[in-house]
């Protein structure tokens, strides 16, 4: 009776032990946070091709953005952290096209994978994408998500000289945001657009997007040059290789002066 008891005590050890197992290897939730580009900030610039083209194109449209973790395949159980592109409807203007064009269509967004390289101050983050454009042309892309804005920088490495080659730099900003009439700003003429009853992209606002207008009213978005700054700071505080926490003095004083400059905008 009493190895009964104990094997029966045994069995429950194990049991527990195994379900504390899985739960440590439990799979945190991924994050979907959803954004918008501002055209007068975000530019695919495309130049290459059989007759030299040299074009830039505003980009503008929603996509969302997903971060999580992955399980690893190595004998020890792991979770490596990534992020993706999804739900990519980002257009470009293309002077050869009647209709605007999928952003996709030059830079893969949603077929490029993500890794961060930096953890900075102030939920400063940095990723790195890579992947291949239609043309089968690498596409090596940095992203740098900060509060609620995002900043783009990166392009395409043509095989030739006769394929498209395609940089970007833009910035996008999270949503619901009251930029209606997407200039950046968040002010007297978005409420006039409200009034109007549709958004730049002739999207009908209703009662949501008043109250959208009003918690972000005053911001003005960073500029390219501001971003420039950051990223370059936390690349280098990062060694653009493996995620950092703690960055070096210089750059925490560049990024923490980009942290006061939209701290200002903000109030202005």
């Amino acid at each position: 009776m009493r190895r009964v008891t104990c094997l029966a005590s045994l069995l429950e050890i194990l049991t527990l032990l195994s379900l504390g197992l899985q739960s440590a290897s439990a799979q945190p939730p991924d994050l979907l946070r959803s954004y918008r580009f501002i055209p007068r900030l975000s530019t695919l610039h495309q130049t290459g091709g059989l007759i030299g083209t040299d074009f830039h194109m505003p980009i503008s449209g929603p996509y969302d953005f997903i971060t999580g973790y992955q399980g690893s395949d190595s004998p020890l159980p792991s979770l490596n952290p990534y992020a993706q592109f999804a739900n990519v409807e980002a257009t470009v203007q293309h002077p050869f096209y009647m209709e605007p064009h999928n952003i996709d269509n030059f830079l893969n967004l949603s077929g490029l994978d993500g890794t961060p390289v930096h953890h900075g101050p102030h939920g400063l983050v940095v990723y790195h994408f890579s992947g291949f454009d239609s043309q089968e042309s690498r596409v090596d892309l940095h992203v740098a998500t900060f509060r609620r804005w995002m900043f783009m920088r990166g392009g395409t490495e043509p095989l030739c000289c006769d394929f498209f080659g395609y940089d970007i730099k833009a910035i996008a900003r999270q949503i619901p945001y009251g930029d209606f009439d997407d200039d950046g700003n968040v002010g007297a003429s978005d409420l006039a657009a409200w009034q109007s009853g549709h958004d730049a992209a002739g999207n009908v606002l209703g009662g949501r997007d008043f109250l959208s207008w009003q918690r972000s009213y005053g911001e003005t978005a960073p500029s390219i040059g501001e971003f420039d700054a950051m990223l370059d700071a936390a690349l280098v505080a990062s060694g653009n290789a493996a995620i950092s926490a703690i960055p070096e003095p210089a750059s925490l004083i560049l990024i923490a002066g980009f942290a006061m400059a939209l701290v200002n905008a903000r109030r202005r």
